[in-house]
């Protein structure tokens, strides 16, 4: 408990008052305890994510019962979710919290460590944006649509990149990863996902 309410200090939870900063103490505490980890695992990674994503105390048992019900589902630890999401964040403002959660428990399932789902996602959502006139080239759309897309959407945005490299036979789909993600384990990544949203699951 010293811990948690020395981090909402730290993030300046305080200076709302010492109501609020028990408040942040209290609901830590039980995300700590739900999602099985300890605070110094928790803590740090949960207090991230409340600035990154702006959340208010009123949201964040429902944030911790995103996390933990996608580690009931997944293969992903509570604390493997935590990790990937703490790198990955909001990507740029396109995903919200769940959002982020589930692509990083679906990145833990197909085999990803965090560090490398950290940086592989992150990539892919960057060059969705820094290259927004070639991706939107590639599906059919202006770039001022598909920019708009991934800045509002970003998880639909790419679901439709692999909907579109599914649609295309398989050398075509390889060369336009090759070109717009890049290889290596960017493309086994895009190629996992492929696969997964060919077997119907690729919405969580």
């Amino acid at each position: 408990l010293a811990r948690i309410a020395a981090l909402g200090g730290q993030m300046g939870v305080g200076e709302q008052g010492p109501a609020a900063l028990l408040a942040f103490t209290e609901e830590l505490s039980r995300a700590v305890t739900a999602l099985d980890v300890s605070a110094d695992q928790a803590a740090p990674a949960l207090g991230k994510l409340v600035n990154i994503f702006n959340l208010p105390l009123g949201q964040f048992r429902n944030a911790v019962a995103v996390i933990n019900e996608l580690s009931n589902v997944s293969t992903a630890t509570a604390e493997e979710i935590l990790d990937v999401q703490r790198r990955i964040g909001d990507l740029g403002g396109s995903v919200t919290f769940a959002e982020s959660a589930a692509l990083s428990a679906l990145a833990i399932d197909l085999g990803l460590t965090a560090e490398t789902a950290g940086t592989t996602i992150t990539k892919i959502f960057a060059d969705m944006k820094s290259s927004a006139g070639d991706f939107a080239a590639f599906m059919g759309t202006s770039t001022e649509e598909w920019i708009d897309r991934v800045n509002t959407d970003g998880v639909g945005a790419f679901r439709g990149f692999l909907e579109r490299l599914n649609a295309l036979p398989a050398e075509v789909a390889a060369a336009a990863k090759v070109e717009l993600t890049g290889g290596g384990r960017i493309f086994e990544y895009v190629t996992k996902m492929q696969n997964q949203l060919r077997m119907g699951d690729g919405s969580r």
